[in-house]
């Protein structure tokens, strides 16, 4: 299967399972990202890819709302597990140690409690919700299954 298979056969499971066709506002942002993942030359070593990034490889211009709303649909459609093209992770920095840890959302979601308390993952203690948000980044990796699919 050539790449272009395989984006294509991704598109048109996203269109069945999330109902986004060539008419969508997400279709050409899901279309480059998917194009850019699985003609990248070394697609394993995409382990970190932010907000930023994926917004420039989506090809969105902008920061008004609609940019910002697409970015966060695609990147929802995506990271959905039925579509399992990219794994969110989240990372705390330890300023103490100098050292970043890393977490997928399993492991991170041990850290909010009832929607409304939060954990420092870190200190372990409870904190507000700024202080958590402010001590957390998301961040995309691409998903072995993809990965794994492109390299074949």
């Amino acid at each position: 299967m050539t790449k272009h298979d395989i984006v294509q056969l991704y598109l048109d499971k996203i269109s069945q399972t999330h109902g986004c066709t060539h008419e969508s506002e997400t279709y050409s942002s899901l279309r480059n990202i998917l194009d850019f993942l699985a003609n990248h030359a070394r697609p394993n070593t995409l382990l970190y890819l932010n907000y930023h990034r994926l917004k420039q490889i989506a090809q969105l211009q902008g920061d008004d709302e609609s940019s910002v709303r697409i970015l966060k649909l695609t990147l929802y459609i995506l990271s959905d597990p039925q579509i399992n093209v990219l794994e969110q992770m989240f990372e705390v920095h330890n300023d103490l140690s100098n050292e970043s840890i890393s977490m997928d959302f399993q492991e991170f979601s041990q850290y909010i409690i009832d929607g409304s308390r939060y954990i420092h993952p870190i200190t372990e203690q409870e904190v507000d919700a700024k202080t958590f948000s402010d001590a957390v980044t998301s961040y995309f990796k691409i998903s072995q299954d993809f990965c794994q699919e492109v390299m074949s």
